[in-house]
């Protein structure tokens, strides 16, 4: 366990409770963690960010590359207590429709058991997510300048 994170499992969900900034230049290891738990076949994740204290389009550009990488793996990744601002960004970027958003936990725990990944739309999902990642870049390219 990290200060940045606690990992919780309830049957075969894993609960990623984050702390800190989620950004470009942030303080949560997301993508390391991800990808350890894709080796340990953890595919159900439900991101719990009550405690994220800064979130950028950077980090929400992560969060949909990690779901993108659960789904394509037969996974799923659902968010949980959305600060105000993820819940914008999500707006912005016109990922608010693509990711399963709660805010109690045990109603995002069942909801694994109540529908399988929505694998239909991933190509519409992954050209949203590529657009995204995108624009990202270049904005962060401009800013160096």
């Amino acid at each position: 366990m990290s200060d940045r994170y606690s990992e919780r499992e309830i049957g075969d969900v894993t609960i990623l409770e984050l702390r800190g900034q989620l950004k470009e230049e942030g303080d949560v290891p997301l993508g390391e963690h991800v990808a350890d738990l894709v080796r340990r076949g953890r595919l159900h994740l439900v991101l719990d960010m009550k405690h994220v204290t800064r979130v950028d389009s950077t980090g929400i550009g992560l969060v949909a590359a990690k779901f993108l990488t659960l789904r394509r793996l037969g996974g799923d990744l659902k968010l949980l207590h959305l600060t105000e601002r993820a819940r914008q960004l999500l707006t912005i970027t016109k990922l608010a429709h693509v990711f399963e958003i709660f805010d109690d936990e045990e109603d995002a725990v069942l909801s694994f058991a109540d529908s399988p990944a929505r694998s239909s739309s991933l190509f519409a999902v992954e050209r949203r997510v590529s657009s995204v990642a995108d624009g990202g870049l270049r904005r962060r390219a401009a800013d160096r300048g």
